[in-house]
């Protein structure tokens, strides 16, 4: 009888606990601050450039119970560096600059 109490509490632990080796998607909500100085002016927004040399989607890898990195991974909904473009946008849009103007004197893009 203890035996089979061990065996199902084993199965219930690792049940409730989560897969190092599986991957799930993030969802990320970036939410532009609201207290920056007020801009003015056109900017636009270039390509972000992700030269990580990995999944474009990869945010982090899962480690195991030792700090070992498994086959598991946190991946974001989009490409990160896409994610980080319209972030940028965002910022600035919010901060009071038009973005995006194709005439726009100023240039903002990450290689």
């Amino acid at each position: 009888m203890l035996n089979h109490r061990v065996v199902l509490g084993t199965l219930l632990l690792f049940g409730l606990t989560g897969c190092a080796f599986s991957s799930g998607v993030v969802k990320l909500n970036y939410q532009a601050p609201v207290d920056l100085p007020h801009g003015q002016g056109d900017v636009a927004v270039g390509k972000i450039a992700d030269e990580r040399g990995r999944e474009p989607d990869l945010l982090m890898n899962k480690i195991n119970g030792y700090g070992q990195k498994t086959s598991g991974a946190y991946l974001a909904e989009k490409p990160v560096a896409e994610i980080v473009e319209d972030s940028v946008r965002e910022a600035l849009s919010s901060a009071g600059y038009r973005v995006d103007n194709p005439n726009a004197p100023k240039l903002l893009k990450g290689d």
